[in-house]
């Protein structure tokens, strides 16, 4: 495979929104907020985001509503402030959302993909005024993408761990939780399960009859007949208060879930293997075995399919064909490599319909190489040093040089709210020992002008800082998109395929295929355009990352370690080296 990459191109001037902006401000705070008293009032996040809107206003930005949720959790979605904004959203009344923070829309990075489709359908944009992200940008759209990978990454790594430890537990033979099983109780001081003589003969009679009976509903009539019940379990909600679950008649559903469960052989199993366990046996392997297969559903005659595509098409709905402008959908063939491995393809929708008379010069584009070939060309961009290093210094002089007052003024700000907030404490340290009774109402209002005062600097020093991130959101945005190219590979390759196809669709907005003639086509000087050979035919790929505008324009100095913009070359699974 090889590709050449074309950088040889101007950075377009980036174009000024000139239309009104119609701004919806939504605040939340939660009851904990409230509880903690922390600096996340619904005054205080509003403040915040009329101040990014104000500075804003050059762009067209306009504060249209204002809508809140106050002692609700972030953990739902659903609030009436939530539902409020929605249905403005679709009612074409607002372009832009605007809150404090992202955790106040949501904490959950499901349910906040569940709401930002739904804003994306209606054309409405989002940002977070104090963390540099604007979806209306690319770098803004790149900024919350990656935010949430990586928050995904991490989760996928809490997971991992567990995993491990699971996987330690079991080979140890201990029990992994939840519901003590009906025949067994456990002991917390040694941390494992024993037995329960009382419910032994229940178990052992469950396992008995299903062997005979051949059917779970006359296995749980036989135990109801003899009157047994299901364990009584006693549980504590969270206000402390108990409820009573179980101690019901037998049914077929839980005849199943207990002779399927292999604790009763003596075994834990995790990820599909079993181990032996610590605590002892009910039934006999044979017994349990036997007694499985005698309640086994009997298969269902229909159709096999033999060939199931299960490769997970990382570039699904992203592909374009060139030539007729229309997508390039998976499709396998009946072939199969010397791996075994089916042959799979990206095939225009033209040549599925038409076939053999359809006027398309890509038709099918080998879907595995070509996929290693998208994700080389992303790890490959923030592999290089000098390209990062030409990007930030191109940033830094763009940068306004109305920063440095800002930072004084933020640096006075901070002296101010460190000496009110002593001010605060020695009051507090001063109250407790006088006690509450020799407290007057002078020192209260004292009290209450001090803790207004820090509240008030503390609002002006977010304001500020506001203010430093805009002028400073370039070069942010550079670094941002540097390092979150530099870990692209680190998290690319260790997540699940369905993750690896999601973190492809936040950074790449579209790729588009041409067929390409070395000896007669001319090569595009767009950026993001490369030519690429897979097997014996040549490409002309196109493709648009969110962040496309932050790189082009920066190339490589003649004679460095690395010169892209003349041939060279990049192999799969290898760094930038020359073509020859």
């Amino acid at each position: 495979m090889h590709v050449y990459m074309n950088t040889n191109s101007k950075q377009s001037a980036r174009q000024v929104a000139t239309k009104t902006v119609r701004c919806a401000i939504y605040t939340r705070v939660s009851t904990d907020d409230q509880a903690q008293g922390e600096y996340s009032s619904l005054d205080a996040q509003k403040d915040i985001c009329e101040h990014y809107i104000a500075i804003h206003k050059e762009e067209g930005w306009v504060s249209a509503l204002h809508l809140e949720d106050s002692g609700y959790s972030g953990s739902t979605m659903d609030r009436p402030g939530i539902n409020n904004l929605l249905a403005e959203a679709r009612a074409g009344n607002v372009d832009m959302i605007v809150v404090y923070k992202l955790d106040r829309l949501s904490r959950s990075l499901r349910q906040f993909y569940g709401l930002w489709e739904e804003l994306r359908r209606h054309n409405v944009n989002f940002a977070s005024a104090t963390q540099q992200i604007d979806t209306a940008t690319p770098h803004g759209m790149l900024f919350l993408n990656m935010l949430l990978s990586f928050a995904e990454f991490e989760r996928e790594q809490t997971r991992e761990r567990t995993r491990h430890k699971l996987i330690q537990r079991a080979q140890q033979g201990k029990w992994n939780g939840g519901w003590v099983p009906t025949g067994y109780d456990y002991d917390k001081k040694n941390q494992k399960l024993i037995l329960k003589p009382a419910e032994q003969e229940l178990v052992t009679k469950a396992f008995d009859e299903a062997v005979q009976l051949k059917n779970p509903t006359a296995v749980a009539k036989y135990l109801n007949k003899m009157g047994w019940r299901t364990r009584k379990r006693i549980l504590v909600q969270k206000d402390g208060s108990t409820k009573v679950v179980g101690d019901k008649r037998f049914v077929s559903g839980r005849i199943q879930e207990m002779i399927a469960n292999p604790i009763y052989k003596g075994v834990v199993i995790n990820g599909g293997k079993e181990y032996p366990s610590e605590h002892p046996a009910i039934v006999s392997q044979q017994l349990w075995q036997s007694a499985n297969e005698a309640l086994r559903p009997k298969e269902k005659e229909g159709p096999i399919f033999l060939h199931q595509d299960r490769h997970v098409h990382l570039l699904k709905g992203l592909l374009k064909c060139g030539h007729c402008g229309l997508s390039l959908t998976p499709k396998p063939a009946g072939k199969k490599d010397k791996n075994g491995n089916q042959y799979l393809y990206y095939t225009c929708t033209n040549v599925s319909k038409e076939g053999g008379e359809a006027k398309c010069s890509v038709r099918n584009i080998p879907a595995r190489p070509f996929e290693d070939l998208i994700i080389g060309y992303i790890g490959e961009i923030g592999k290089h040093p000098d390209i990062i290093k030409a990007t930030i210094k191109a940033a830094d002089e763009t940068k306004n040089k109305g920063i440095k007052p800002l930072k004084a003024k933020l640096a006075e700000l901070d002296q101010q709210f460190d000496k009110l907030s002593v001010a605060v404490k020695n009051f507090m340290d001063t109250a407790k020992k006088e006690g509450a009774k020799r407290i007057s109402d002078e020192m209260i209002r004292e009290a209450e002008q001090l803790a207004e005062e820090k509240r008030q600097v503390e609002l002006e020093r977010e304001k500020v800082k506001i203010d430093i991130q805009y002028r400073e959101k370039v070069v942010t945005d550079a670094r941002v998109i540097a390092d979150s190219l530099l870990q692209f590979g680190k998290v690319f390759r260790v997540l699940p395929p369905e993750d690896q196809k999601e973190l492809i669709r936040l950074l790449v907005k579209e790729v588009t295929v041409n067929h390409f003639d070395p000896e007669k086509d001319q090569m595009s000087a767009e950026p993001g355009v490369f030519k690429a050979r897979i097997r014996t035919k040549w490409y002309l790929v196109n493709m648009t990352l969110y962040a496309t505008d932050l790189f082009t324009g920066v190339s490589p100095k003649e004679g460095d370690k690395f010169v892209m913009p003349r041939g060279w070359l990049l192999g799969q699974g290898s760094n930038l080296q020359p073509s020859g």
